[in-house]
């Protein structure tokens, strides 16, 4: 019999995979096909936020609900918090007492910042009571259903709920749950028709320092999200670059880029962001002495100014492609 419900569980365990997989393959097909009107996040309804208008059948509608609350069930039995008893008698008297989830952040004085929530036990114990209130409540009021990312939402805003989250996966106690929550809200941002345009200004990615723009949350969530999105888009990097041109200017964000190069960590983006960079300059003609022309050494800006490793790397690059004989490359203005 042991072995028996060993087996039942690995299946449930593969199943539930391979849909969090097919879920993962398909987000960003959805998403593209969601309309492109300029929606804002304040219509999201976020106990609603992964729900399609557009089953294809009620049979496929029944198989992907079933599906759905198995996987709910799983990912409950894995990760929902443990409830006190303690805990239950205090959510007995807010419940007496008529208190909603939005309530009692207020009464713990958690209202204030997304970051603090998430690294106090008093995030446990809000996620229980919304557990504990919907119980209570929506069996006769339906429409009062509560859900954790709605709140914090509401609460908190998505801006900063999306840079703390960012900012949180960084520490190792937090980093699961912080990758969770951010999926889920990102999750949102697409099935309520956020475009990376939309996510772009939420999160005021081109206020940004742009010497320090990798390292951003801002442009480090931005990032997730286009990837969610636009994954499967032949022309994702070309855009990506072309809409932080267009925030930064060229030369300071070829700038970025190289300095990016040295740190092992940041290979992605500049392999991303490096090679479309050099082929917008192919196409426009611009020779590496034209660069070098443009390129200034500003050491007041940048404490290490890469405009000569730029230049090497783009000469051998266009050298690659067109070749310059025996051209000699200019050294960058000096500024200071």
């Amino acid at each position: 019999m042991r072995i028996q419900i060993t087996k039942y569980y690995v299946v449930v365990v593969c199943t539930i995979a391979l849909a969090s997989a097919t879920d993962a393959f398909l987000t960003p097909v959805q998403a593209a096909m969601t309309g492109s009107s300029s929606p804002t996040t304040t219509e999201i309804r976020p106990n609603r936020l992964l729900r399609t208008d557009k089953a294809e059948s009620k049979g496929e509608e029944r198989a992907s609900t079933s599906l759905t609350t198995m996987k709910t069930w799983f990912a409950t039995l894995l990760t929902k918090p443990t409830v006190t008893d303690v805990e239950k008698k205090q959510f007995r008297l807010w419940l007496k007492q008529k208190q909603t989830p939005e309530d009692v952040l207020k009464l713990l004085k958690m209202d204030d910042d997304f970051e603090t929530i998430l690294k106090s036990p008093t995030y446990n114990t809000v996620v229980n009571f919304i557990t504990a209130y919907n119980e209570k409540v929506t069996v006769k009021h339906p429409e009062k259903t509560v859900t954790a990312l709605g709140l914090f939402v509401k609460t908190y805003g998505d801006e900063a709920m999306a840079k703390s989250l960012e900012l949180a996966k960084r520490d190792p106690s937090l980093e699961q749950l912080a990758q969770r929550i951010q999926g889920d809200l990102l999750a949102g941002w697409a099935g309520n028709g956020l475009t990376t345009d939309h996510v772009y200004k939420i999160l005021k990615v081109k206020e940004e320092e742009v010497k320090d723009l990798f390292t951003t949350p801002a442009f480090n969530v931005w990032a997730n999200f286009d990837n969610m999105v636009n994954h499967y888009h032949p022309d994702r990097e070309k855009n990506v670059l072309n809409r932080l041109i267009e925030s930064f200017g060229e030369i300071p964000l070829a700038k970025t880029i190289e300095l990016a190069s040295k740190e092992e960590a940041m290979d992605d983006i500049v392999y991303k962001l490096q090679q479309p960079l050099f082929e917008k300059w192919l196409r426009e003609k611009k020779t590496p002495n034209e660069i070098g022309n443009r390129l200034k050494l500003d050491r007041f800006t940048w404490a290490y100014d890469p405009s000569e490793d730029i230049l090497k790397v783009y000469g051998k690059f266009y050298a690659n492609k067109v070749g310059f004989g025996r051209m000699k490359l200019v050294k960058p203005l000096i500024t200071e």
